[in-house]
């Protein structure tokens, strides 16, 4: 007899012992139509099946009544609660996974190059430390040191190198409305379903940056993109791919600048355009930079590689990143900064009423906050935002 009658007593007073997390009704021992009782395993208490938003058939229900202990069964506010905090479980377990593989392999290549330095030559290495107690004489293999630099450094190359072939921006959408990455990947939806975005986010100039799983996904969004999504858009494309510049650090020499500029030419005559040295902006005196202008992406990636040489001297080469010259608030439509700092009141970006964009239905009619012609706030049709695109050109990143 499965039936265990008087489990769930009341007290002589009424008041229910056992009453549902979810309805406040008494729980009992019955399959009638007040539900079968089920103790919860996460805040031990008891509930109706029924009033689970997912009722247990009677063969579940008689698989659970029997099931050994680390059978687990949770209310519907317990399971909201221990839903979320599985999800974010498995998320940390992923990252403990792919960290403790890539310390793996870590390992593995040091033990290797350990094994490869048979015949170190040692050199007495001494650490001095802010703290006493690290005060130490040590003795490292000095070609096993450069050997770790050298895997260092092309690791972090290599992985650089494969993240930005999966890296894709989509220039200046049109959608003011998009904001967070949330707002991204809903939009992003729409167009590419069952696609993964591994990171995506809004720039401070206005464009979207996409992190696919894989380059092949990056490549086949590139080629299907449309200028029509995300409220329209002026494209997408592969982050520094017609970049051509680069700049050359650290040069500190005692040649005047017409010698310098004139071996650069002499050097790299099918290679280089022409140069510029930067100056500082108070007392013009030279930076120790220098700004390469290639003739094609690939001059650049080889000289960057092999590194540039003039004046009986070889300098490292980087590639030159410009900033991002206007910045706009999509809050009050002001400039210079962005709609996390701004304590101004709401201007929209749409009609130029005083309330904020996101708030506002239109899709015609457009007035800009600016200039008061009709587009939106930001366009570049506006003369104003010309204006402020003249007075932001200088792109100098190390000034």
């Amino acid at each position: 007899d499965d039936s265990f009658e008087g489990l769930f007593p009341k007290t002589k007073s009424g008041k229910v012992l056992y009453p549902c997390q979810v309805c406040a009704g008494e729980v009992t021992d019955k399959s009638d139509s007040s539900g079968s009782g089920i103790e919860c395993d996460g805040c031990n208490m008891f509930f109706h099946n029924q009033c689970s938003s997912k009722p247990l058939t009677k063969s579940e229900f008689d698989f659970i009544t029997k099931s050994p202990g680390y059978v687990k069964v949770l209310c519907p506010p317990c399971n909201r609660v221990y839903g979320s905090a599985a999800l974010k479980l498995r998320r940390i377990e992923k990252k403990v996974t792919k960290t403790a593989n890539t310390i793996n392999l870590m390992s593995d290549q040091v033990e290797d190059l350990v094994s490869i330095a048979s015949k170190p030559s040692y050199s007495g290495v001494t650490s001095k430390a802010s703290n006493a107690n690290h005060h130490r004489s040590a003795l490292l293999p000095t070609n096993l040191v450069e050997s770790l630099h050298t895997m260092t450094k092309s690791t972090r190359d290599s992985q650089n190198a494969d993240k930005l072939k999966r890296i894709r921006v989509a220039v200046r959408p049109g959608d003011t409305n998009i904001r967070t990455s949330r707002d991204i990947r809903k939009e992003f939806n729409k167009h590419h379903k069952g696609l993964v975005i591994k990171h995506c986010r809004l720039t401070a100039s206005g464009s979207i940056t996409f992190e696919f799983e894989d380059e092949t996904t990056a490549k086949s969004v590139h080629d299907s993109w449309s200028t029509e999504f995300f409220g329209g858009n002026k494209g997408m494309k592969i982050p520094g791919a017609d970049n051509t510049t680069g700049i050359v650090k650290h040069v500190y020499d005692d040649l005047s600048e017409d010698q310098m500029k004139d071996d650069i030419m002499n050097n790299y005559s099918e290679d280089i355009e022409g140069c510029e040295f930067l100056k500082r902006k108070g007392d013009n005196s030279f930076m120790g930079l220098i700004k390469v202008e290639f003739k094609s992406r690939n001059s650049l990636l080889k000289v960057m590689d092999e590194k540039i040489k003039f004046c009986n001297q070889r300098y490292i080469v980087e590639e030159y990143k410009r900033k991002s010259r206007v910045i706009k608030c999509n809050k009050c439509q002001g400039w210079g900064h962005v709609h996390r700092y701004c304590n101004k009141s709401a201007k929209c970006g749409k009609c130029a009423g005083n309330h904020e964009s996101l708030s506002c239905d239109i899709t015609t009619g457009f007035k800009c906050a600016h200039c008061n012609k009709d587009h939106k706030a930001g366009s570049y049709d506006c003369e104003v935002y010309k204006n402020k695109l003249a007075q932001f050109s200088v792109d100098r990143q190390y000034d």
